[in-house]
C-alpha cells in the first residue's frame, strides 16, 4: 500500500464514532505527512455542495488521523448533534495510482518476456495488486465489508452500529 502512499481521489464520507478508535490504532504506524486542511475543506464542500458550518457544527480543525489515501477529521452533524469522522481521500490518488500500475505493469511484461527464473505471470498479479489497491479506495465497500464479515468479537462490537453515508 504504500507505494500509493502520496496519492488520492476527492470522496468525502462519514463515519459514526465508533470507527474513530480503530482509525487511531491503524493510523498510528503511518508517518506519512497529511495533506493541506484547506484543501480537505474545499473538497468536503464540493462534493456535499454545501458550506461546511451548515453540515457540521464543528469539525476539527486538523485530521485526527492520516494514513496512506487519506486523513480523517472529527465532526459533529448540525442537525442531529452525532458526533463522527469524516475520511477525505488525498486529491488525485486515483490517477496518480493509475500511473502507477501502468509504468509497473510495463516492467511485468519485461520480467514475463526476459527472466526465466521467475515462472509466475507477473503480469497477473499485478493486476490482483491493483485490483485490490482500488478497492481500498472505495471507503463504503472496505467499512462494509468489515461490518458484514467481521468474525473478532471486538472488532464486530465496535462496528455493529456503525453509519456510513457516502455524501
Amino acid at each position: 500500500m504504500h507505494l500509493a502512499s502520496y496519492y488520492t481521489s476527492q470522496k468525502t464520507y462519514t463515519i459514526n464514532q465508533s470507527i474513530i478508535n480503530i482509525n487511531f490504532e491503524l493510523n498510528e504506524q503511518d508517518a506519512l505527512p497529511t495533506f493541506p486542511d484547506a484543501e480537505a475543506f474545499s473538497c468536503i464542500e464540493r462534493e456535499l455542495g454545501l458550506p461546511l458550518d451548515s453540515i457540521f457544527s464543528s469539525i476539527s480543525p486538523s485530521p485526527i488521523a492520516a494514513a496512506s489515501l487519506g486523513q480523517v477529521y472529527k465532526a459533529q452533524l448540525a442537525y442531529s448533534g452525532q458526533t463522527v469522522a469524516v475520511k477525505v481521500q488525498r486529491p488525485g490518488i486515483e490517477e496518480a495510482i493509475g500511473l502507477d500500475f501502468y509504468l509497473i505493469r510495463g516492467l511485468g511484461f519485461f520480467i514475463n518476456k526476459y527472466v526465466d527464473i521467475i515462472t509466475s505471470d507477473v503480469v497477473a498479479l499485478i493486476d490482483e495488486f491493483a485490483r485490490r489497491v482500488y478497492q481500498e479506495l472505495n471507503y463504503v465497500q472496505v467499512v462494509s465489508f468489515i461490518i458484514l464479515t467481521s468474525t473478532s468479537t471486538a472488532l464486530h462490537h465496535n462496528f455493529r452500529n456503525a453509519c456510513l453515508w457516502k455524501l
